[in-house]
């Protein structure tokens, strides 16, 4: 299993940011992110499962934890590829409009021909993270809903 974590900031509140990583949320600011539940569109609630492609490949994901403005917990597994769980937690700052986001990935390879894939993501995690955090500047932070 790879552990991988890291964080950034977010110049805005703990309530508004944590709307931007349930699975309906990213949709403001992860481009090509088309989330489908099969039983319904409520991914705020533990046990919503939906499911994504990535690379070609279908992901399967269950929100596993919920508390709103502090904490998403995600098990994610893509077969025949990876599989583990992904946790988004905010953290007020001093400054009450900004949120200190740690975001850790707990991942196995399935398969021998997965583990170059993951010790690649392994070795570009920060600059993954990062990406995150442009893309929620640059589409999100504008158009996020008050809690």
């Amino acid at each position: 299993m790879e552990t991988l974590s890291d964080s950034f900031l977010l110049p805005i509140s703990p309530d508004r940011a944590w709307r931007l990583f349930t699975a309906d949320g990213e949709r403001r600011w992860v481009a090509g992110w088309e989330p489908t539940f099969p039983a319904g569109d409520d991914d705020e609630l533990p046990g919503t499962v939906f499911t994504t492609e990535s690379s070609g490949l279908p992901t399967f994901w269950v929100v596993t934890s919920v508390e709103p403005g502090r904490r998403l917990g995600y098990a994610k597994v893509t077969p025949g590829d990876l599989a583990g769980s992904v946790t988004v937690e905010l953290s007020p700052t001093d400054d009450e409009d900004s949120t200190q986001v740690t975001v850790t990935y707990r991942l196995t390879a399935l398969d021998d021909a997965a583990r170059p894939g993951l010790a690649d993501f392994a070795r570009t995690f920060p600059e993954f993270l990062a990406g995150w955090r442009r893309a929620i500047l640059e589409q999100a932070t504008g158009g996020i809903p008050e809690p």
